[in-house]
């Protein structure tokens, strides 16, 4: 069964000895920032902070879903289930029961000065405010009804004020259509819901407090907002209501994002309304350009794209994103048929994942998640004069900070790499290898091989 919420979650971590407890006080400004980092760098363990300054009794939590172990245990699958089950539960559409109270609703703030209540991190030595970087936004369609979620960094900019970096997504498009009525749109940003709703928000979909529901294979339980019509998690940590204004840009940023640089834009703004949270609540942050950014996206891009990939390329095996790349740099491995094979898997890559920049094609003799066998298969299979695809000016990721702003969207120049062997070369170039017998039977009695 998939965790409710957060908390549960954290035992389950720390019953497995992946969390880490600091118990002195820590500063939100920055020294929470290089704890994570450190630890992210060291094996990723989850951290709860127990004391942040200024916040008595306020805990925080980082490091929460940084690999594909933690999103299986979140999900309640075994790790080599992961993608399969994935895959499957997004085609599901589960709408959300909506109950009368949760535990969010503990505390109402009597006021909505976002600092005062939430020890909200400064990442960064070059970031322009404090910012939530990990809560997931909700707004409804007032048209339809339907309920959209996604993850945009939301700068704390005064007391009351927030700026919203809305770029792409369903919530962007929202956001679009009701400002140009000159309506403002309700948002509520979640803070620590469980790790699913984390997942199923940044996939590429529509409807997607419906997705989440059919990733977890039941309802996602939601309770009704005080001060704007939308619904959040009834779980939820923490929630912030507020009203995204039409017609108001103010810059937002510079702030330190995934793909590694300060990013400054010209973004909407949003009046806090309400707070509401817990009465003893977790504060969840979510560091930018870490594993934990990458777990989320890569899997959640995995599962977007792999039915459609097939459906184009049949011959595709599987696919990976480099990590620290965010999902800009794609390996995908293929049963390579003709000489075509790998610019097609490239082709088609692009056209179901327009933020991918780089796809490089390998056979299935090479694993795709070691990045040595990719740079093993890029040194002694790909040649530029026959393998090297230059696409320009292609939509790609505004994050990028090469990307270029054209017209309101981001233009980008893409690049396929076919790192195969060539078919008539195959015999010349197998890959060098024991009998596979006995790598199963020293796989079988490896242990005793260490005992000895």
């Amino acid at each position: 069964m998939p965790v409710k919420e957060l908390r549960q979650f954290l035992e389950q971590l720390e019953e497995a000895g992946e969390v880490v407890r600091i118990r002195r006080e820590v500063d939100s400004r920055f020294e929470v920032s290089a704890i994570l980092r450190r630890l992210d760098k060291e094996g990723g363990k989850a951290a709860i902070f127990e004391s942040i300054k200024g916040y008595g009794g306020a805990k925080l939590v980082g490091n929460v879903l940084t690999s594909r172990g933690r999103v299986s245990r979140a999900l309640g699958v075994k790790e080599e289930e992961l993608m399969s089950t994935l895959i499957d539960r997004r085609r599901s559409r589960v709408e959300p029961v909506i109950v009368s109270w949760g535990p969010v609703k503990e505390a109402v703030a009597p006021h909505v000065d976002v600092l005062a209540r939430l020890p909200v991190p400064t990442y960064h030595e070059g970031d322009s405010n404090p910012y939530i970087a990990g809560g997931v936004l909700f707004s409804k369609d007032p048209d339809t009804g339907v309920r959209e979620a996604g993850i945009h960094r939301v700068e704390v900019k005064a007391p009351g004020k927030l700026g919203v970096l809305l770029m792409t997504g369903v919530l962007a498009e929202l956001f679009r259509k009701l400002e140009r009525r000159g309506q403002p749109m309700g948002i509520a940003i979640s803070i620590g819901p469980d790790p699913i709703t984390m997942l199923g928000s940044v996939m590429l979909t529509s409807n997607k407090v419906c997705v989440i529901g059919g990733l977890r294979g039941e309802p996602l339980e939601m309770v009704k907002c005080e001060a704007v019509d939308v619904e959040v998690p009834a779980y939820s940590e923490a929630v912030v209501e507020g009203e995204v204004l039409p017609g108001v840009r103010e810059d937002e940023g510079p702030f330190g994002e995934s793909t590694g640089y300060y990013l400054k834009y010209k973004s909407p703004v949003v009046k806090v309304k309400a707070i509401t949270s817990r009465s003893e609540l977790i504060y969840q942050a979510v560091l930018p350009w870490s594993s934990e950014d990458y777990t989320l996206l890569s899997l959640a891009y995995k599962a977007d794209i792999m039915e459609g990939l097939r459906a184009l390329a049949p011959f595709v095996v599987d696919v990976n994103f480099i990590p620290n790349g965010l999902t800009l740099n794609a390996v995908v491995s293929i049963e390579k048929r003709s000489e075509g094979d790998a610019k097609q898997a490239i082709l088609s890559l692009l056209a179901v994942n327009p933020y991918v920049k780089h796809v490089i094609v390998v056979d299935s003799d090479v694993d795709i998640y070691d990045v040595r066998e990719v740079s093993w298969a890029l040194a002694t299979r790909f040649q530029a004069g026959r393998g090297l695809y230059v696409m320009r000016d292609l939509p790609g990721l505004g994050i990028d900070p090469t990307a270029r702003e054209v017209d309101g969207g981001w233009l980008t120049d893409k690049l396929g790499i076919d790192a195969t062997i060539p078919i008539d070369a195959r015999d010349r170039m197998r890959k060098i290898d024991v009998p596979r017998h006995v790598k199963e039977e020293v796989e079988r009695r490896w242990e005793e091989y260490l005992r000895a």
